[in-house]
């Protein structure tokens, strides 16, 4: 650019003209320009770095937010879902050892141990896993037998020890009216018309045996008569009838 009074060759950065002296008026209204350019550009950097902070610390707590939703719905779904998880893994567990579970528990039936048949069933929640068609559901059926002889068992030793506690299950009627229960249970699953009919036919030496020394502990401990074992007409009873039964001899030989 040129001086407006000397015409000497000037830059935008010269205040003054260096040969003349004279003021560069180009210079004061580039100084002005920049000084708005300037401001205008402080101005936008502060709105958007404002609108900037303000969208980030929305989008944070909007994050945090999701994150603690989905923590909660994941805590939720676990806690819902958690037996179902732990029985499955369980039950995959028992079919891994499902052959030693059986020799253990073709042992305990040789020798005749129902309790700790049912006991080793009971522990390891064998009964009711679904472990495949096959030989073992008649172990688990059959199980159910172990189970009525174990209470019967219980119920037994009650009455022995009726008037040593306060506790009211230990009260004749309690222990007679379970009895009753579990004998009906024990008779009812080996029917021809039920369906644990077919375990009852591959184990029914396992059964008549359980069956027989349940039915002793019962003739032992209530006084029930050894012919209606024998003739095995309670076997025809309801519930109801074989609960008079009990309570009768009970009566007649306490």
């Amino acid at each position: 650019m040129k001086c407006d009074y000397c015409g000497s060759n000037l830059t935008i950065d010269d205040k003054v003209c260096p040969y003349c002296h004279q003021p560069n008026k180009h210079y004061v209204k580039h100084r002005q320009d920049m000084f708005h350019y300037e401001t205008d550009y402080q101005n936008t950097k502060s709105e958007v770095y404002e609108k900037a902070g303000k969208i980030s610390r929305r989008a944070a707590r909007i994050s945090v937010l999701a994150v603690m939703v989905m923590l909660v719905l994941g805590a939720v779904l676990v806690n819902a879902f958690a037996w179902d998880i732990q029985r499955e893994l369980k039950a995959q567990n028992a079919k891994k050892h499902l052959s030693e579970h059986q020799a253990q528990l073709d042992i305990y039936a040789e020798e005749e141990d129902w309790i700790h048949y049912y006991n080793y069933m009971n522990d390891r929640d064998l009964t009711f896993y679904t472990l495949g068609e096959g030989e073992f559901e008649h172990y688990q059926q059959f199980s159910r037998l172990t189970s009525c002889y174990s209470e019967i068992f219980d119920m037994c030793s009650r009455l022995v020890e009726y008037g040593d506690t306060d506790d009211d299950y230990y009260y004749p009627d309690k222990c007679l009216e379970n009895i009753s229960g579990q004998l009906e249970t024990m008779y009812r699953y080996v029917q021809e018309d039920y369906y644990y009919y077919e375990m009852y036919q591959h184990h029914t030496e396992w059964c008549e045996k359980l069956i027989s020394q349940a039915e002793a502990l019962v003739q032992t401990y209530v006084g029930v008569d050894e012919e209606v074992f024998s003739s095995q007409s309670i076997r025809k009873m309801s519930n109801t009838k074989i609960l008079v039964l009990l309570e009768r001899s009970y009566e007649k030989n306490e």
